[in-house]
């Protein structure tokens, strides 16, 4: 499977430049198996997707409609000007319950949404995205026997908003360090290591931009990095970007 088809602008949230516009509209809780439906109009210039810990169905203004697995490194998909995305963002702990397949299958993947779900509902999708109208309660309509493993769940969340062990957060959650990395790896496609990995990124990337006056130095301790080296180490091999790039 390809993963230079286009993908969501993970490093573009909130962008209004006079070419590209990128906007979402958040869900409430995590019981939909959804975080938010969103909308990219692409401008000008290359796209640049980061990992973000998440998996996506995307509509395309072209006809085409898939969904990108969750994402270890960057992505640089070529996309026309003018062209506008429809995406639903899957909630990390809801990825095989959403889709009826193992996390680890679509890692790093991208899958044409007619080939990974029911016909019906592969439709219904495709078909509300497309004009705008997924919301909580198409979702809900679309899979009302859906449930997300309160243990994964609360394990994404330890994992990704603070700098902990994987035996710590085993230990929160009742499971073995070893069940652990199986059951999270099996409902999310990732590894608790990559989680955590992802998820100090992307803390960083909201930080710098809460407080654009910060330093690398002050940015990296603050959320979770050894120093600045570790900090760059992480951007470069995940985004292909010094932090200065990134975060500036």
């Amino acid at each position: 499977m390809d993963r230079t088809l286009p993908g969501r602008p993970a490093d573009s949230e909130g962008l209004e430049d006079g070419h590209s516009h990128y906007r979402e509209i958040a869900f409430a809780g995590s019981s939909t198996g959804f975080l938010c439906r969103w909308t990219h109009r692409v401008g000008g210039g290359a796209q640049r997707v980061i990992p973000d810990n998440h998996a996506d169905f995307i509509v395309s203004s072209t006809g085409r409609s898939w969904l990108v697995g969750p994402a270890t490194t960057v992505d640089l998909p070529a996309l026309s000007p003018g062209t506008v995305l429809h995406g639903a963002r899957i909630h990390t702990a809801a990825l095989r319950s959403v889709t009826g397949v193992a996390g680890s299958e679509l890692r790093d993947t991208a899958m044409a949404v007619d080939d990974l779900l029911p016909g019906r509902v592969a439709r219904a999708l495709v078909g509300s995205l497309g004009a705008g109208e997924f919301d909580e309660l198409t979702a809900h309509s679309l899979w009302p026997c859906l449930t997300v493993d309160p243990r994964v769940e609360k394990a994404v969340e330890l994992l990704t908003a603070a700098t902990t062990t994987v035996d710590t957060v085993a230990d929160r959650v009742a499971l073995t360090p070893r069940h652990l990395r199986r059951l999270v790896e099996q409902e999310t496609g990732l590894t608790p290591k990559t989680l955590q990995v992802v998820g100090r990124l992307q803390r960083a990337v909201r930080l710098a931009r809460r407080a654009p006056d910060a330093t690398l130095s002050m940015v990296a301790v603050t959320v979770g990095y050894a120093d600045q080296a570790h900090l760059s180490r992480d951007t470069r091999r995940m985004t292909g970007l010094t932090p200065g790039s990134l975060l500036g």
